[in-house]
């Protein structure tokens, strides 16, 4: 079989395919459109059903619908919502001009292009008003706008509207309005096709595409609309664009080297340069395409050509030349010299003195010597780096300069214990239980402090100073004992029940002190070994106008330690002291 009728063969077979399954697309449209038109058909019946009692449909809405059933159970989808194509279908009331009992709303939403005009057109009977997405195209129960309907449905989805009114009940349109005509017998025209080579496809394209217009034919109005045109089959590909430009040159290029021969008399070696070059090239094809106008898709590229040889791409330039006379020594060839180098260092100051230190110095010595020699045949001559010839030599320490002097040593703070007269020590403590009032205490104080002399250096080196000091401490100790001073008043209103820590004791212990100071005398002090616990104080009140009286209740812990040191014996005369 030829190329050419193999591609006929498929070409053939490609149409009548894409014809079995648009006709099978068709009719699966068409069965679709009935089962929503039957729908929107049993969901009036029960509406007008539901509402028989009320005689209206003002309180109509989206949930009464669902909780009534007024939808088919094969519109409801897996969580119970009712769907048509690929949008919900909602019912409501809504107000109608000139219809006291409401209207029942039918909305339809994402109804698709293809099936907006028969359906609309195979549902409108028996319906007061339809609006497609907002348009209306059928009102007061007139016959449907078959033209401006198919306007509306242009979009890929439209929403459809299909208004229910009664009048008095009846569901019959009002007297005196114009009665819908009789059906008009039309005859639906076949089917048409169209093949459309090049200019149906995008711009820059190629191909072919086959479209099939559908008729429709309306009753009401005896009109046979042609559907929009339906894409059967399409072959469009991008048409094949040559690059600019078509021709592609790849270069490399190289710096070649030679050393020819120096000048005649000279020595040394000569280097040149120069830019050279190679090409290879490929070119872009389109393959042809059976079947099409020009060539279709990508275009390719052709092999690399083999690489040319390499040419010159300018003259020979010099790029090193060691060309010239011979090298010559100096005479003498070698030099000497003495290096010579100087080390400081800083001790510190002997032990008792400060200042800056000693600083001492130390010399070096070392023989150097360096040669001259030819790098190249034809050359000046160069120096050797210095090289030592001989050790090095270093002398002895040597001192510089001395910057020392005797430390500055302060003695330590001269303090004698001293003390001062100090204001009463004073307490104020409550009356008893039951007295209202203060009792207040006093007894006479000093001061304990130092008196003496501080030392100090001004500078690191040199004689102290002295100054005289003094410190007060800020503590304090009796020079008397307690005094006290009653303004109390009898009330007796027994305090609430407390308990406070307790002690009882168990052994004494003295023992004789010295006075502060210096002063004659001697002071005995007491401590005790006791029993810690708590004591409970509970009050009453005996008799009228005199003080409550303590109850006390002892609990005793068993845990032990000393008491305070107290004063029992204070023999001490400060006054004979000053």
């Amino acid at each position: 079989m030829a190329l050419l009728e193999l591609i006929a063969v498929v070409g053939v077979i490609a149409v009548a395919t894409a014809a079995i399954v648009g006709t099978a697309k068709y009719t699966n449209n068409q069965r679709v459109i009935g089962n929503q038109v039957e729908n929107a058909g049993v969901i009036v019946d029960r509406v007008v059903k539901a509402s028989m009692a009320s005689g209206h449909f003002a309180t109509l809405n989206q949930a009464n619908a669902l909780r009534d059933g007024l939808f088919p159970p094969s519109m409801l989808d897996e969580v119970g919502n009712p769907r048509a194509w690929k949008g919900g279908v909602a019912l409501t009331g809504v107000p109608v001009a000139g219809v006291p009992s409401f209207g029942a709303a039918l909305t339809f939403d994402k109804v698709p292009g293809h099936a907006c005009v028969k359906f609309v057109s195979q549902a409108a009977p028996g319906f007061y008003s339809i609006k497609v997405n907002d348009q209306l195209v059928k009102d007061k129960f007139e016959a449907l706008d078959i033209p401006l309907l198919t306007r509306s449905c242009e979009p890929a989805t439209s929403r459809v509207q299909f208004v229910y009114a009664k009048n008095g009940g009846t569901g019959l349109p009002p007297p005196g309005a114009p009665i819908p005509p009789p059906p008009i017998p039309c005859t639906p025209k076949a089917s048409t096709t169209e093949t459309v080579v090049d200019t149906a496809c995008p711009a820059g394209w190629l191909g072919t595409r086959v479209f099939e217009t559908r008729y429709t034919c309306f009753p009401e109005t005896g009109q046979t609309i042609a559907q929009k045109p339906t894409l059967m089959s399409d072959t469009c590909q991008p048409a094949c664009v040559l690059p600019l430009p078509h021709q592609q040159v790849d270069r490399q290029l190289r710096t070649a080297y030679r050393s020819p021969a120096c000048s005649a008399g000279q020595a040394g070696v000569l280097t040149q340069a120069r830019r050279e070059e190679r090409t290879r090239s490929r070119t872009a094809m389109c393959a042809p395409s059976p079947g099409y106008s020009a060539p279709v898709g990508n275009f390719s590229w052709t092999p690399y050509t083999v690489w040319s040889t390499w040419t010159g791409a300018g003259a020979w330039s010099v790029v090193s030349s060691s060309c010239g006379q011979a090298c010559v020594l100096p005479s003498p060839s070698t030099e000497t010299k003495t290096k010579q180098w100087v080390i400081e260092q800083t001790l510190t100051c002997p032990a008792g003195q400060v200042g800056a230190g000693i600083r001492k110095r130390k010399t070096f010595k070392q023989p150097l010597a360096r040669k001259a020699s030819c790098p190249m045949p034809a050359s000046s001559f160069t120096w050797s780096g210095w090289n030592a010839t001989g050790p090095v030599v270093e002398s002895n320490w040597a001192t510089v300069s001395t910057n020392c002097a005797p430390a500055c040593i302060a003695p330590p703070i001269q303090r004698t214990p001293t003390t001062r007269a100090a204001p009463q020590d004073v307490r104020v403590e409550p009356c008893d239980p039951g007295f209202s009032g203060t009792i207040t205490y006093r007894r006479n104080q000093r001061e304990n402090g130092f008196t003496g002399t501080s030392y100090h250096c001004p500078q690191p080196s040199g004689n102290y100073t002295a100054q005289a000091y003094t410190e007060w401490l800020g503590t304090f100790y009796p020079t008397s004992a307690w005094t006290f001073t009653k303004a109390c008043s009898t009330v007796c209103v027994p305090p609430a029940a407390s308990t406070a820590p307790a002690t009882r004791n168990i052994r004494s212990e003295r023992e004789r002190i010295e006075c502060f100071d210096g002063a004659p005398g001697h002071i005995i002090q007491e401590r005790f070994w006791v029993e810690y616990g708590t004591r409970k104080t509970t009050w009453s009140c005996p008799a009228a106008n005199r003080g409550a009286d303590p109850h006390y209740t002892y609990t005793w812990s068993g845990t032990f330690g000393y008491s305070k040191w107290m004063y029992v014996d204070f023999q001490c005369d400060f006054e004979g002291q000053k």
